[in-house]
């Protein structure tokens, strides 16, 4: 038996445009200026709760102060309000998503509850079922190989047998960690020139642009 095993933010959701949007501006409102490219190398892939951790070390380390008091409540009101208007599935998602053969299953850096949110408001929750698991349920988040092996054993699948779909460089590391096939997926409205590279670079098998090419590859 095998799986394929889905990302959710950039991959069946085109979510991360909406997240950096957010991030960076709020992040400029409290004093702290980014470089895009570099910030989507740092934090793309990361869970929420390893951003504000480095998000407050980045504060101290220029204002020697904690984040101020109300910035994770609104930056977390933000997405709420982006994903409740703006959030749409990838384009294809549902076509590809009714014509894969396996086992299907979403690991994803975002909390349960937010998963729940996403997956229900686009549509796609019934391609997985129960069978969907947040970074919240392991003890390290991507790029430790933790969430994948975690959603492989609940699947009663073996690693070897699992194939990953990802748009960050974290993900496809955690694949290939834990011993799976990894796809790098470039289609989300984050990705720009270079994202490819950085995916195969750490060692995805393939990479597609367009998710109706995806059958094609797993």
């Amino acid at each position: 038996m095998t799986a394929i095993i889905f990302d959710c933010d950039g991959v069946l959701v085109d979510s991360e445009v909406l997240a950096l949007e957010i991030e960076l501006k709020s992040l400029t409102e409290i004093g702290l200026a980014f470089d895009l490219s570099a910030y989507q190398k740092r934090h793309l892939g990361t869970t929420s709760t390893e951003f504000f951790r480095e998000v407050e070390a980045d504060y101290r380390a220029k204002f020697d102060a904690p984040l101020p008091s109300d910035f994770r409540l609104k930056i977390r009101d933000r997405y709420r309000e982006a994903f409740a208007t703006r959030l749409r599935a990838i384009p294809g998602v549902h076509d590809t998503l009714a014509s894969l053969h396996a086992m299907l299953a979403v690991a994803s850096g975002s909390s349960p509850e937010s998963l729940v949110q996403k997956l229900h408001q686009t549509g796609l929750s019934e391609y997985f079922g129960q069978h969907v698991y947040s970074s919240h349920q392991v003890e390290r988040g991507k790029p430790a190989p933790d969430l994948f092996l975690f959603t492989a054993e609940s699947l009663g699948v073996r690693p070897e047998a699992c194939t990953v779909i990802e748009d960050s460089a974290k993900g496809i590391k955690a694949a290939v960690s834990a011993n799976m096939r990894a796809i790098g997926f470039t289609g989300g409205g984050h990705c720009g020139p270079g994202h490819a590279e950085s995916l195969l670079a750490e060692g995805a098998n393939a990479v597609v642009k367009h998710m109706r090419d995806l059958r094609n590859v797993v």
